[in-house]
């Protein structure tokens, strides 16, 4: 019973990564959609497709939570598994708050910044699958989990080049002074996203040194 109920809390957390891979791809498409145009400030629908995709996964972190404590497993790393949820649920969270930003405050993402911008969320969404998968491998790859953790951070410093790049472009743009300081805090909060990611790679490769000690 006791090794069941374990496996079943990493079946959860497995779907609980795969709902916060959905919120990330919904809030990533719809803001690279945004690039170029001037009515994103209409695209409710999509904005509650990703409030609901991140609200999914915020009840599975709780139901995982709740089950971890009711069935007293894990005892030996509870601490550690319920740290790693809570800094994970920052990338969906990330996401959700940069949707916003940018329907809430209208900003209009200038075409110029089309081929950065998309670039960032590519790579963004890939630092983020990357740090699913690891967390779906965690209980039974150790070595596959620590090559992922490296290519999180490698990523992570591509996010924060391009990041950099795109503000340097935006200030020496003839953008209205307003308009370059939407943009740069959208930028700052999409690049959060990565950095997340990396701060969840951070808790998990210490995961696995108390594991391996």
């Amino acid at each position: 019973m006791f090794f069941k109920s374990q496996k079943r809390v990493e079946e959860k957390i497995a779907l609980y990564c795969q709902k916060s891979e959905e919120c990330v791809k919904l809030g990533l498409t719809l803001i690279t959609d945004c690039i170029g145009r001037s009515e994103c400030d209409k695209r409710q629908d999509e904005v509650i497709k990703v409030h609901k995709s991140e609200s999914v996964a915020d009840d599975l972190r709780r139901e995982i939570e709740y089950f971890i404590y009711e069935r007293s497993l894990f005892p030996e790393s509870r601490g550690d598994i319920l740290g790693l949820l809570e800094t994970l649920d920052y990338i969906p969270n990330q996401i959700q708050e940069s949707v916003k930003m940018l329907v809430e405050q209208r900003i209009i993402i200038p075409q110029l910044l089309d081929g950065e911008l998309r670039q960032m969320a590519q790579i963004t969404q890939k630092s983020a699958e990357i740090t699913f998968q690891a967390v779906r491998n965690l209980f039974s790859n150790f070595r596959d989990v620590l090559e992922m953790l490296g290519q999180i951070d490698a990523l992570e410093s591509e996010v924060d080049k391009i990041q950099s790049d795109l503000i340097i472009k935006i200030f020496k743009s003839d953008f209205e002074p307003f308009q370059k300081i939407l943009l740069r805090d959208l930028i700052n909060e999409l690049e959060n996203v990565s950095d997340y990611a990396e701060k969840a790679g951070d808790y998990m490769r210490i995961m696995i040194v108390k594991r391996m000690m």
